[in-house]
């Protein structure tokens, strides 16, 4: 199920490009990863989810992208 699972997007800001976010299951909300984050590229945002998420085995990382 899809419900119990830490979701990850990257969003564009206005500061530097694209900031990188997760929904933790619980949380209604979207929050930043590591604090304050923004990158010049998608590439990199996405790099940063991918290294928050935890190394376990038949797992995907979700990336949506928005505006």
């Amino acid at each position: 199920m899809n419900f119990f699972k830490t979701k990850y997007r990257v969003v564009t800001d206005n500061y530097l490009g694209y900031e990188a976010q997760y929904k933790p299951w619980f949380l209604p909300f979207w929050q930043q990863l590591d604090g304050i984050n923004t990158h010049p590229t998608i590439e990199k945002a996405l790099e940063m989810c991918k290294t928050f998420k935890r190394n376990t085995q038949n797992k995907k990382t979700v990336a949506v992208l928005t505006d």
